[in-house]
């Protein structure tokens, strides 16, 4: 019986290739891989569940830059936490040097050496057990290794930062994934950072070991607790370290510190901070509404367009159940028939994220990896909602077409298209609210994004040049510098500042 069921559901299916189309052509599958991208942020470490990071909150400041001196502090007064780890990122580009190249590089990221224990990244060459152990070494992720040394093995070759720093190539992994907090492309020991800071920005680092100083707060502090440990009952003891550390602090900020999941940064954040590639878990919902919003529509046009089939199937129904068709027996031939469109409909849709994969990477910011096939999240996740959509879209028509009474069918005592009218224009209703809710809310974000894109800032940033001194005697003679840029041909205004206005650096 099962058999024939599935038999006269694809005789119908290709019979009705238009019909069919229509029916199978709105479901897709971008969105749950959309959805189960952002939820796997930083999930990829090894032991995830038992990484933190260190926020630092006070009346004015909010965010993951802790003091300094922080992580080696840390260890030595709680056993509980197993390692700690610092970073630093840099907000701008520096030119790295190799023979005659000059190239600038983004993504700096300045570590501890026990940075590679803590975070799980794939080594490709070199020294992968400590390769940030010596200060002058440097770890490439392989697309930086190739736009220095091509195709060449890099280890052991050393690279020039800005022209007065020396690198020595120890490593090279594979490029940090898309689903990661912290992106980088090279990094340094953070040891080697109190010097190239001090060159950076014009004092001696020798003299003033800023990584050593509790009056700093810049860094990143990731911790990793050992198994079985609270991080509530932790975060209890912050404030004993804190006067313990930093007193002055404690009397004049109110500091408080808690640690938050490495798997919540993404989208849990309660704070923003430019050092992170993240987002917020309401962008999430909203995705995951609109979507279950076209998925709905689109079954309930499978519905309508099944039901507005009536008469050409009714005396087909009338004539089975003649002949000795049960209702449960019909019921389960319309149940078959929208489950083959739901696998179509799931096949198809794999096949729609190939074929449009550029332009869905452009929307997402990110390749799509045919990685996802595999993940246990995913495949149960989308035989969740197949199984749905097909209960949904099946359930109507089963129900609708095997309650039709074979005698009124046959003497035409009822005019078969009066049937199930009120139903079908009750779900035309409902798809056409939610097509002009889904209208107006796309036009509403279009005038809001095309507002912020068009509003007059007060500056024209495409005339504006922005260039880091990084020359004592530049910095000395500001006014005869800001002088002499002044007579330049095409130059209206010159200024000097510490910081650029709007926050970029």
């Amino acid at each position: 019986m099962l058999k024939n069921y599935f038999k006269i559901a694809f005789r119908n299916l290709l019979r009705h290739k238009t019909y069919s189309l229509i029916s199978i052509s709105g479901l897709s599958i971008i969105v749950l891989v959309y959805v189960l991208n952002e939820l796997s942020y930083d999930t990829f470490h090894k032991d995830a569940d038992n990484i933190y990071r260190v926020v630092r909150k006070m009346p004015d400041i909010h965010g993951p830059s802790t003091r300094n001196p922080m992580a080696p502090a840390l260890v030595e007064n709680y056993p509980e936490i197993d390692l700690a780890v610092r970073t630093w990122k840099l907000g701008d580009a520096y030119t790295f040097l190799i023979g005659d190249k000059r190239l600038r590089q983004e993504g700096i990221l300045f570590a501890d050496p026990e940075f590679f224990k803590l975070f799980t990244y794939e080594f490709l060459s070199g020294d992968s057990k400590n390769p940030l152990e010596d200060p002058q070494s440097a770890v490439l992720t392989k697309s930086a290794s190739k736009k220095y040394f091509g195709y060449e093995d890099p280890i052991g070759k050393t690279l020039s930062f800005d022209g007065e720093f020396d690198l020595l190539v120890t490593a090279v992994i594979d490029d940090v994934p898309h689903n990661s907090h912290l992106q980088f492309e090279v990094v340094l020991p953070l040891e080697r950072y109190n010097l190239i800071a001090g060159y950076i920005y014009g004092y001696d680092g020798a003299k003033f070991p800023v990584i050593d100083n509790w009056y700093a707060g810049m860094v990143g502090t990731y911790i990793r607790l050992k198994n079985g440990t609270n991080p509530q009952d932790l975060e209890q003891k912050f404030p004993e370290f804190l006067k313990k550390y930093a007193p002055y602090n404690k009397e004049l900020l109110d500091e408080t510190l808690y640690l938050q999941p490495i798997k919540d940064i993404h989208l849990f954040s309660q704070y923003r901070s430019s050092r992170d590639k993240s987002s917020d878990i309401k962008f999430v919902y909203v995705i995951i509404a609109i979507g279950s919003v076209i998925l709905l529509m689109s079954c309930f046009n499978y519905i309508n367009l099944t039901t507005a089939r009536f008469s050409a199937r009714v005396r087909e129904i009338g004539i089975r159940k003649v002949a000795g068709a049960q209702r449960k027996q019909l019921a389960g031939q319309f149940l078959a028939e929208s489950g083959i469109f739901s696998l179509i409909a799931f096949i198809s849709s794999f096949v729609l994220v190939e074929l449009f994969e550029p332009v869905i990477v452009r929307m997402l910011g990110y390749e799509i990896s045919a990685d996802y096939l595999g993940q246990h999240s995913f495949i149960l996740f989308a035989l969740l909602i197949g199984t749905l959509t097909f209960l949904i879209s099946g359930s109507y028509p089963a129900i609708f077409f095997s309650r039709i009474r074979a005698g009124n069918v046959l003497k035409d005592m009822r005019t078969p298209q009066t049937q199930g009218k009120g139903i079908r224009s009750a779900f035309v209703l409902i798809q056409f609210s939610i097509t002009i809710a889904l209208l107006a809310g796309t036009g509403f974000i279009y005038k809001q994004v095309h507002f912020m894109k068009s509003k007059n800032l007060g500056y024209v940033k495409n005339q504006i040049v922005v260039v880091p001194i990084k020359d004592d005697e530049i910095r000395e003679r500001t006014k005869t510098v800001k002088s002499e840029l002044s007579q330049i041909p095409g130059v209206s205004t010159v200024c000097f500042s510490t910081n650029l206005p709007n926050g970029i650096q």
